[in-house]
């Protein structure tokens, strides 16, 4: 058997207007399960009010994850972030909060690094407060506040300062750096005995400590060793043609590297210098003088 249904009053010969009526009414219906906020007419105050609230929270929640991560410098950009659109009120007032947490570490710091000054421990004293003076810079500028903070950064700046006026300060601190550069001078003392042209090396490495680290006990030691060696005409003379040797490869190898990308000009100019500070010498005798 065969089951009509019955035809809708108006439907008969337009089943258009049938379908489009079902689609109106069903849409009408699904409408109303749409997210709050869903359609709303961007130019209404409200709704931009809304995206600007919503955009601050992200920026703090942004800001929280990164500070628990120990990121402070990227933290502090998001926290600034919030406050920039709202202001001190919701999210930016908890910015707002996150950053004095973060300052009140930075003056704790600071204090940190001035004990340690005060106690002559110049080499910690300086990292801990290049180390503030980096991560704690410019912590509220741009803001306006309902009250001021002292700059951290400038605190630790004024500590940097004081080191680099203390004459003490600066011989711990370039003892320190110079003991360290003076593993490689020990290393090559015992590789001499060897090999002899290493004393060019051992040269080089006495005249660098002692030209950066003056004020320094091991600073006025590498001086003096320095000048043993250039004494020494036995040992100066391998220096020097050793110097030469490196000084002729150096340039050949430029020369090389000029011809393979095809600067054949460049190629020859240079050439043309290296036989002038070397006359009398071709290509082939400066390439002997050069091998090892």
């Amino acid at each position: 058997m065969t089951i009509r249904f019955p035809k809708p009053r108006g439907a008969s010969g337009r089943p258009g207007l049938f379908l489009c009526a079902l689609l109106l009414a069903a849409f009408g219906r699904s409408a109303l399960a749409l997210p709050p906020g869903f359609g709303d007419d961007p130019t209404d105050p409200a709704a931009q009010e809304r995206a600007i609230q919503e955009k601050a929270q992200k920026y703090l929640d942004e800001g929280q994850k990164l500070l628990a991560d120990g990121k402070i410098i990227q933290a502090k950009t998001k926290f600034k972030a919030a406050i920039g659109m709202v202001g001190l009120q919701g999210p930016g007032m908890a910015a707002f909060d996150a950053l004095k947490g973060i300052h009140d570490e930075g003056m704790r710091e600071v204090m940190r690094a001035k004990a340690l000054y005060d106690e002559k421990k110049f080499i910690e004293a300086l990292d801990v407060a290049q180390k503030t003076k980096s991560i704690y810079a410019n912590l509220f500028s741009g803001l306006e506040l309902p009250q001021t903070f002292p700059n951290v950064s400038r605190l630790a700046k004024r500590i940097i300062k004081a080191i680099d006026k203390n004459p003490a300060a600066q011989e711990q601190i370039q003892e320190h750096e110079a003991t360290k550069r003076l593993k490689r001078a020990v290393s090559l003392e015992k590789q001499v005995k060897d090999k002899p042209v290493k004393y060019y090396d051992l040269y080089r490495t006495y005249r660098t400590i002692a030209k950066r680290y003056p004020d320094c006990p091991t600073g006025r030691d590498c001086a003096e060793q320095a000048i043993k060696l250039r004494n020494d005409k036995k040992i100066w003379s391998i220096i020097r043609r050793e110097r030469e040797r490196r000084d002729i490869a150096s340039a050949l190898s430029t020369i090389h590297t000029l011809e393979a990308n095809g600067l054949v000009d460049d190629a020859r100019a240079e050439l043309a210098k290296l036989q002038k500070k070397y006359p009398g010498k071709t290509r082939e005798e400066l390439a002997e003088m050069a091998k090892e």
